[in-house]
């Protein structure tokens, strides 16, 4: 779930259930290059939460493979996160595992 700055729902409105930052690039397998666009997707997404006062208890990453499956995989949080280095805590976890998923394949 999300929070929104301390608001409470008034009747009728409904509050912001996500917030995205995709982006489609080249394919890789580069370790450092896929940390590296990690990186600054957490950086993108958290200004643009901290913008609207946003913070969630759920952080998904969503990868396609070279095959062009969609994956999607997510990690929820004890608390609400929202600086970068907490949704990069997140989403780190989940790459490395499917990378070791690939990699034994």
């Amino acid at each position: 779930g999300w929070e929104e700055g301390g608001r409470e729902e008034a009747a009728g409105e409904a509050l912001q259930k996500g917030i995205s930052c995709e982006r489609t690039f080249r394919p890789t397998g580069d370790e450092a290059e896929l940390g590296e666009t990690l990186r600054r997707l957490c950086a993108s997404l958290a200004e643009e939460m901290a913008a609207r006062q946003l913070r969630g208890r759920t952080v998904t990453l969503k990868m396609k493979t070279s095959d062009f499956d969609l994956l999607t995989r997510d990690s929820s949080a004890a608390r609400p996160v929202g600086a970068a280095e907490e949704l990069q805590a997140h989403v780190v976890p989940l790459l490395a595992r499917e990378q070791r998923r690939a990699a034994s394949a």
